[in-house]
């Protein structure tokens, strides 16, 4: 994961392992499920890193990213569990530097099994669908599971 991270620090852009995050409010509900939404496509799609603090051109936004160290990693899983149900999920959190400013770096490995997000529909159905970095989110019914997702 070394070299990941150094990948993440010198990227210019977001790539399929690679997501840059400036900001992030967990007491926004809609936050929480796009952070989620990333954990889950990366781990799907073979792990990788998020950083919080950097904009999209991978240069520190000059935030504060104590937001993000106050997290407890267990919340992290317990919304993940929430919208995928139970998982076995690894990750791990890292304090980085990059110019200076100081960042927050979300390590992801990939997942054996892939994580299926479980969208509510209608109150009494359940649609499953698959997230992968670089792929639209689609929906996959349970009689077509090969269909490409491009």
């Amino acid at each position: 994961m070394t070299d990941l991270i150094q990948k993440a620090l010198i990227a210019t852009r977001e790539s399929k392992h690679v997501e840059f995050k400036q900001g992030f409010d967990p007491s926004t509900s809609g936050e929480w499920c796009e952070l989620v939404k990333d954990i889950a496509a990366i781990a799907n799609s073979g792990g990788g890193i998020i950083v919080f603090g950097l904009d999209s051109a991978g240069i520190p936004a000059g935030v504060s990213v104590d937001y993000i160290r106050a997290i407890d990693p267990a919340d992290i899983g317990n919304k993940l569990a929430k919208y995928t149900g139970p998982v076995d999920l690894e990750f791990e959190f890292r304090a980085l530097e990059k110019g200076g400013s100081p960042l927050v770096a979300l390590l992801i490995q990939p997942v054996a099994i892939p994580l299926i997000w479980l969208l509510t529909v209608k109150q009494e159905e359940i649609t499953p669908a698959t997230f992968l970095r670089g792929y639209a989110s689609s929906y996959i019914p349970e009689h077509m599971p090969d269909q490409n997702l491009g």
